[in-house]
């Protein structure tokens, strides 16, 4: 059958990870365990129709990236493929075991995730991501791309009320995100990409961040936790998650 490997997954997932907390996003092969202001999700890609699983654990942050309330999660803020590609090759009994295998690394990776709940603990990898000189993966361990570690490490600290960090940081992304070599480029063509630059959506929400009060930044962006969470609520697919916000 040409959907038996999905199924597979599937029965690995549903008896190893669901009774942990995890839930299977509609028809994806995407599990997720609601972790209030994160999510800690197993992703089982690729999303083709090429008969394999992989395996992905890793953390989206709910203040999203995406810059926009109404979007499903996509991407990876924190974590990393934990293991390769497997193919399913008509033998479902070796398939099966090759799916136990990943659940139980899932399992490891999503009790270590479960250490953010921990204020200390979420504080210290915050806080070595922002002593680190720039922001790069290779220091850092599991942080993905190096331009959206400061925009996280900024609204981790607006989320725990540290205004003044939060916008040290807010300021440097958006200088980075100015950043364009412009040798060689005439002064019209640079005022055009300045102006580009500058109605990007994460410069437009960055400079709104600190353009607005110090007492009104963290409530802001716990509102914007809790409108992701009631926009995912609102979908079919994400009809298992809470309705309230956890937030440590």
């Amino acid at each position: 059958m040409a959907d038996e490997h999905k199924k597979i997954v599937r029965q690995a997932a549903k008896e190893q990870l669901e009774p942990l907390g995890f839930f299977q996003v509609g028809q994806t092969r995407r599990w997720v365990r609601d972790d209030g202001w994160y999510f800690t999700v197993v992703d089982f890609g690729p999303t083709t129709n090429i008969r394999c699983a992989a395996l992905h654990v890793y953390l989206k942050f709910l203040w999203g990236s995406d810059l926009t309330v109404n979007s499903d999660i996509s991407g990876i803020d924190y974590g990393k493929r934990e293991r390769f590609r497997v193919n399913y090759e008509d033998n479902p009994e070796d398939f099966y075991q090759s799916m136990l295998e990943f659940c139980h690394c899932a399992e490891e990776k999503a009790s270590e995730y479960a250490q953010f709940h921990t204020w200390e603990y979420s504080d210290h990898v915050f806080e070595a991501l922002r002593q680190s000189p720039n922001f790069s993966e290779s220091i850092i361990g599991p942080w993905q791309m190096s331009f959206w570690n400061c925009w996280h490490c900024a609204m981790y600290f607006y989320f725990r009320g540290c205004p003044g960090i939060a916008d040290e940081l807010m300021q440097k992304f958006i200088k980075w995100r100015l950043s364009v070599n412009y040798e060689g480029i005439s002064e019209k063509e640079k005022l055009r990409i300045q102006k580009e630059c500058m109605e990007k959506p994460e410069y437009v929400f960055g400079k709104k961040m600190l353009d607005i009060s110090e007492d009104e930044k963290q409530p802001f962006v716990l509102e914007r936790i809790a409108d992701k969470r009631k926009f995912l609520r609102s979908k079919t697919s994400w009809k298992t998650l809470k309705e309230d916000t956890i937030y440590g």
